[in-house]
């Protein structure tokens, strides 16, 4: 599987100061306030998702559709932009794997905890939302090449703890330590392996980063990409720990189908390899991450 080097965007030696700003770690959060509120109402939405408009494409009309499910919350990977289309990483690299195998792709907006179900019942073809690989994933799912690379960091505000937290094992040993997750997400297992039993889990990451604010916790688990993201948003600094090497294949992002669509997985990687070679996938990168393959 090839392994895309995002290095000079996500590597982070030891403990480093992220993102300069200069908001207040115990102001009230203010960006996306309106996307605290969107979750309950994406559960009510119909079974295969909320609907929102794909990139233009110059297939024709006659060309098969493939159902993308994806959370339209994870900037820049995937997120809602002011027309109420989904834009991002993301959409633009499965928008282009579609172009040149020929196929059209339609999205449909639902809360991470319903991306697996859906592409396990069926409902929608292909998930793709910052879905990192982990083994459990693969026995149960087809899984794409790799397409980037997101290493997993632990964020935190307060400038006391930049002695004490090293890596996942010493928030063991930091007495009285508050520490948050994704529910349902690689980072909940990689911290619950770490011996850390008592963890708050969040539905989306905007609540997970928003916790800090709140000061509901004190460290966070999460992709690098989107809480880095997050923090740029806000004007917050803040101190970020990389604990996951760009090698290990949890670092890598996938793209995720049923486990019997063995079709649709050869044309995804198909697809993938041909816009890795003709640099179409540098672009993409560029555009929202900054940092081309190498």
């Amino acid at each position: 599987m090839m392994m895309p080097n995002l290095s000079r965007l996500l590597m982070v030696a030891g403990i480093c100061v992220g993102l300069a700003g200069c908001g207040d770690s115990g102001s009230a959060p203010t960006p996306q306030a309106a996307s605290t509120a969107s979750s309950a109402a994406d559960n009510k939405k119909a079974i295969g998702g909320e609907t929102s408009a794909a990139p233009a494409t110059n297939l024709p009309d006659t060309a098969p559709v493939v159902k993308v499910v994806t959370t339209g919350k994870t900037q820049p990977l995937s997120f809602t932009d002011s027309n109420g289309s989904v834009a991002g990483f993301d959409i633009d690299v499965i928008t282009k794997i579609g172009e040149v195998q020929g196929f059209k792709v339609q999205f449909h907006k639902r809360p991470w905890q319903m991306l697996f179900s859906d592409v396990g019942t069926k409902q929608n073809d292909l998930a793709i939302s910052g879905i990192s690989y982990t083994n459990e994933r693969a026995e149960k799912y087809a899984l794409s090449d790799s397409y980037a690379i997101n290493q997993s960091e632990l964020m935190f505000l307060d400038a006391s703890l930049k002695d004490k937290v090293k890596d996942l094992k010493s928030l063991k040993y930091i007495t009285g330590l508050r520490v948050g997750a994704l529910d349902g997400s690689k980072h909940a297992k990689q911290l619950a392996n770490a011996g850390i039993t008592d963890i708050k889990t969040y539905k989306t990451t905007y609540l997970l980063f928003t916790s800090l604010l709140r000061k509901e916790t004190d460290v966070v688990a999460q992709d690098g990409i989107l809480l880095n993201q997050l923090a740029k948003e806000f004007k917050q600094p803040a101190y970020t720990v990389v604990y996951e090497k760009k090698e290990e294949p949890s670092a890598q992002l996938v793209i995720l189908m049923a486990k019997d669509n063995e079709k649709l997985r050869a044309s995804v990687n198909e697809g993938l390899a041909k816009i890795k070679q003709n640099g179409e996938l540098a672009k993409i990168q560029q555009k929202w991450l900054t940092a081309p393959n190498q």
